[in-house]
């Protein structure tokens, strides 16, 4: 019989019992490419907009305080969101099996146990980075994509999240085009 490969070691990891609120963080990552610090550690209901589909984070509490951050919501990520608001109605809107807020810790650590159960490194920014890759590639404009992102302009998804230059089969149809 083959060796499992390392998605389905991470299918097998990825729900074990001694962390059954953790997948509503990886889902919403996978979904919505924001820092997790923020969905951790910041996000209350009171910052929930269910009728809008997002979550705003005042500019006085948003990280750089200069501007409100907006974090849009759709698919499983507002499914988890709205379970979570029937749920809680203060403190903060992620929390672990305890009932505490998420850290970053705590979440680093869960990351290398996930690492150590599939045999690959694993990080929450692995999934912001798939983000700006899979929505360049499915050809959304690079502000639009920079906007979801929460950065300002398009300079560090160019610099930092695009990765176009290892999606070959995508450059070669761009070529075709």
């Amino acid at each position: 019989m083959p060796a499992p490969s390392s998605q389905q070691r991470l299918a097998a990891a990825r729900w074990p019992p001694i962390c059954p609120a953790f997948p509503s963080i990886l889902v919403r990552q996978h979904h919505r490419n924001d820092r997790l610090a923020l969905v951790a550690r910041h996000i209350e209901p009171r910052h929930v907009q269910l009728e809008h589909e997002r979550i705003v984070i005042p500019k006085e509490e948003a990280k750089g305080k200069r501007y409100p951050r907006v974090i849009y919501l759709s698919g499983p990520a507002l499914e988890i969101v709205t379970r979570l608001m029937a749920i809680r109605t203060e403190g903060k809107l992620f929390r672990n099996n305890r009932g505490d807020p998420w850290t970053k810790y705590a979440v680093c650590n869960r990351m290398h146990r996930l690492s150590r159960a599939t045999g690959r490194k694993k990080a929450m920014y692995d999934a912001r980075h798939g983000f700006a890759t899979r929505k360049l590639v499915q050809g959304h404009d690079h502000l639009t994509i920079a906007e979801l992102m929460g950065n300002r302009d398009g300079t560090m998804l160019a610099k930092v999240y695009g990765h176009l230059d290892r999606n070959v089969d995508h450059l070669k149809k761009a070529l075709e085009d």
